[in-house]
Formats: structure tokens, sequence, C-alpha cells
């Protein structure tokens, strides 16, 4: 007989109403729970047997004591010292059970993880530097967002749907991850925010919050009736009211936010894997889906961009990937026109505190827009005039000529030509070269505007 059920048989230790929890496990990592010392004792004692018979060790040195609060009201009161052994157990205010850390209240545990998390997913990132993840000669965008995805976002949010954290917290979640695939793709912080997630196709934290809850809650209704989760699940639906912090009053108001039906049908009928996902994973995505294309279009930092949000997938402009590492190097300048964040002079004359004319300074024609550096600047022409060649001469390959009817249309088309060519294998060589060549567009604009405004600050 296994450690768990000796412990079981003895009907002592924590209940939750009249259903028995008086200890979690998961390999050799074993928490024992009780509201009484006696039963605690017994336990250990349990335990400490037990380990002499399959002639194992417990360490004294991490087996410890913690004492939970059940509110912020109550007080600790100060228990008698527990032993193993002839040993006594230290009393402390923070313990790691299953890579999660307990302290003594729930608030102060969410709190905790989420600043453990961020902390050891920053350590993932940086130990991954070694692997190219950095922008000089680095990989390739495309192969930094997949390490990210990976390594990364695994630890930033993992147990976050046992320890729960509120909207402040996830909002810190959501933040390191923004800060974090902006640096990779080398935008500015003032970068909107929907664009992070347009171009990596990633969900926002809050939304990972909530399917990892929903398919915590599903797999808890798969169990069988004499499992101990379920039959908490069901007590605490039937006694808890909406005020209480019980763990279920996080998945009813989700149940009904994504209008997914009653928690009931749900411990009658348990939806398997695949069902699950496509009623369930498949209505939480959509609902984001419409959110963010929903507020990408109020930012007019992106009206040159495709705000098409599919989440899972790479925007079309990363899928097409690098072929060279001179390639990684002139997509900084990329993203930055994609994004409305690459300064040009009418966002100076915009934002200085002091008088700055918005015309072009190399030509001194007009004002200095994305469409005057992109296709008018006289200045530029020389640089411009072979690459649009070869640009124009591609659109014309795919008979997209006919949708370019104006500069404005021949800008947005520059920027992100999603917009216009059709996602198909047939185009997929094409595609390849039309972006080579626009990146290697931009990249010049962007060396030779910068050697002409030197040029000018030196005389």
């Amino acid at each position: 007989m296994s450690l768990l059920d000796r412990l079981a048989d003895t009907g002592r230790g924590g209940r939750i109403g009249t259903v028995l929890a008086n200890s979690s496990a998961c390999a050799d990592d074993v928490c024992l729970m009780g509201r009484d010392h006696t039963d605690v004792q017994l336990m250990i004692n349990m335990s400490l047997s037990f380990a002499n018979e399959e002639r194992y060790l417990l360490q004294p040195t991490k087996t410890v004591a913690l004492n939970i609060k059940p509110s912020k009201r109550t007080t600790i009161p100060k228990s008698e010292c527990f032993k193993l052994g002839e040993i006594n157990l230290n009393h402390v205010d923070t313990s790691v059970h299953l890579g999660i850390t307990r302290t003594t209240s729930v608030c102060e545990t969410a709190e905790v993880n989420v600043d453990g998390n961020i902390s050891k997913a920053r350590r993932a990132l940086y130990s991954l530097l070694g692997a190219g993840l950095h922008g000089h000669n680095g990989l390739d965008h495309k192969s930094m967002l997949d390490l990210y995805k990976s390594f990364v976002l695994p630890v930033l949010t993992y147990g976050i749907e046992i320890f729960t954290p509120n909207s402040t917290l996830i909002k810190q979640l959501d933040l390191f991850q923004r800060k974090t695939i902006k640096q990779i793709l080398s935008l500015p912080n003032n970068a909107a925010d929907p664009c992070v997630l347009i171009l990596t196709g990633l969900l926002p934290i809050e939304a990972l919050y909530h399917l990892k809850i929903l398919n915590f809650f599903n797999n808890i209704c798969g169990q069988k009736e004499s499992s101990i989760e379920r039959q908490i699940v069901v007590r605490q639906l039937s006694v808890k009211s909406g005020k209480s912090s019980s763990w279920i009053n996080c998945v009813l108001p989700l149940l009904v936010k994504y209008d997914l039906g009653d928690v009931d049908d749900y411990l009658q009928n348990p939806l398997n894997k695949s069902q699950w996902r496509l009623k369930v994973h498949k209505t939480v995505v959509n609902y984001w889906k419409e959110y963010i294309d929903r507020i990408a279009r109020t930012y007019s930092s992106l009206k040159y961009m495709n705000i098409q949000y599919s989440p899972g997938k790479f925007h079309p402009l990363i899928q097409v990937g690098c072929s060279s590492a001179l390639e990684v190097t002139r997509l900084p300048t990329r993203f930055r026109l994609l994004t409305g964040t690459y300064v040009l002079q009418v966002n100076r004359c915009r934002f200085n505190q002091y008088a700055i004319s918005a015309v072009c300074p190399n030509c001194k024609v007009e004002d200095e827009t994305v469409e005057h550096f992109l296709l008018h600047c006289s200045a530029l022409e020389q640089v411009r005039a072979p690459v649009m060649c070869r640009i124009w001469n591609l659109l014309e390959s795919m008979d997209l000529t006919k949708q370019v009817t104006s500069p404005a249309l021949l800008a947005q088309t520059l920027i992100d030509w999603s917009i216009i060519v059709p996602n198909h294998p047939s185009y997929r060589d094409k595609m390849l070269m039309l972006e080579f060549h626009i990146r290697r567009l931009f990249f010049h604009l962007h060396t030779t505007r910068y050697r002409l405004y030197k040029e000018l600050s030196g005389n």
C-alpha cells in the first residue's frame, strides 16, 4: 500500500467540508495538511515509518512546517513544534511545493509566485543568449519568437491556474510579455500593444490564464466521482456564495463571459480533449481575436498594417523568415515602419517641445511623411529607383498593379503587402522575393537618409 493510501485510510488530517484532503504529492514532493497538531504529527510519523520501510531518507532541512492564515483578519497562533523523529521541524513563512511557493496567506502566495515567475522567465531569457536570442548577429526574429514560446512563456505562466492571480498581477505578467516581444522585434516601448499580438500570434496573458483555468476545470470534471478534486468542486458549488474566494468562483464567471453553458453540464457530461478544443478553446480564442481586431482599428499608428489577428500564427511578414544574417539587420527598420514607430520629421514636429519644421531636410520640398520618405524624396531617388523597378515587376507578375491606384496604396503595399497578396502556395516564391527587395529598399533608404542627415549637420 502506498503512503497516500495509508494516510487516506486514517481519516485524519485536513478536510474541506466532509471531503478528506490530508495530503498532496508528486514523486518525492509530499505535502501533509491538517488543522489539528496531533493529526499532523501522526501523518509525519507515518511518513517517516514508510520511508524507513522503503529504505530512503527524509531530508530534515527540506521538511518544514507552514502555518497558513484562513483569512486576512486571522492572526497566526503560535503552534507547537512538529518532530521528524528526534528533530524539531523549522516553522517557515514560505515553502515550495510542486514548483509553487506557498506563503502564510492566499493573496501573498499569488504575489510571490507572480514575482517569482517573472524572475525565472527573465533568467530563462538570459540563458538563451548563447543560443542566439539577441539582436546583433543573433537568430532571425521568427526563430527567437519560437524560442520564447517554447522556453520562456511556459515558465512565465506556470501555476497561474492554481494560485489565481488578480487582475493587477495578470497585468504585470502581460507587461513582461509585451516588453520582451518588443525587444525581440527591436520595437520601442511606445509601439501599439496590439501589434505585438498581431505579429506573433500570441494570446494575451489574460486569455492564457482563462484557458488554463478552464482546462484544469475540465480535467477535474473528467475524473471519477470518488476523486478528491471532483468531490471538492461539487461541494464548493453547493455551499459557496459568489463573494467567496473559492477557486470555483474563478471558473463560473468565465463560463458566463464566454457563454459556455452551465457548470453542471460539464460535471454530468465531461468533454474529451477533442470536444473541449472544438467548443471551449475555440470559443475563447475567437473572443480574443475579435477583441484584438476591434481595438487595433483604434490605433492610427497601425494604419499601414494588416491588422488581421490570427492566434497561433505569425504575421505573413514574419513567416517569410530570413535567408541570411544580413537580412536580420534589415528587419528593425522594416518593423518600425510597419508599426508606425519609425521617426520622421513630421513626428519630431508634432511631439517636440521646440519649433521644428516638418519639411524634409534632405530635399526641402515637402513634409517628410511616410509616403514622401518611401516614394517622393528626390534626395533618395538614386537608391530607390533600381529596387522599386524590381518590386513593381514582381507586382506585375502577380497581376496586382491594378490594385495599386494611388501613392498611398503603393506605400501601404510596400509596408505590408499581405493586404493585397493572396496567401496561396503558388505565390510563395514571389512573396519571398518581394519581401527580400522591400527589406532591402527600406534599409537602403534608412541608411542613406541618416548619412545625408549627418552630412547636413557636419556642414
